[in-house]
């Protein structure tokens, strides 16, 4: 990661942990969050200073939060793959299902196999003009 790469994200957590310290400061009736908004700030100012002070500690800091990115990101596409095909593709399939006497993949016809052989003899003509 490029020495500009890696103070961008590390800003970003800086920020990010600021931004939730700002959300919990004022009481919303949030009695969970009460005493640990502090640590909002704390994290920032922790994090902020001692990644400018030490190269390990930077770079173990944004191992982790590269980590958790994978992590999430293996989450999420699952999660939203998952959503995808059974809200919207098993419905147009029971739709399709449904609605439609024609059968266009021929699985129902009174062969055992969707297999047809094709007695062709290649002439050079067919590989003139493939695509």
């Amino acid at each position: 990661m490029k020495i500009a790469d890696r103070f961008q994200s590390l800003l970003v957590i800086v920020v990010g942990f600021l931004v939730l310290y700002f959300i919990f400061q004022r009481n919303y009736d949030w009695y969970f969050f009460e005493f640990k908004r502090n640590y909002f700030l704390y994290a920032a100012v922790g994090i902020g200073v001692s990644s400018l002070m030490f190269d390990a500690v930077a770079d173990l800091i944004l191992k982790g939060w590269m980590k958790l990115a994978e992590v999430l990101g293996f989450i999420n596409t699952r999660i939203l793959m998952t959503l995808v095909f059974f809200i919207f593709l098993t419905p147009f399939a029971l739709l399709q299902r449904l609605l439609s006497r024609k059968n266009y993949l021929s699985l129902k016809d009174s062969e055992k196999t969707v297999f047809h052989t094709r007695d062709h003899q290649y002439q050079p003509e067919d590989f003139d003009n493939i695509w």
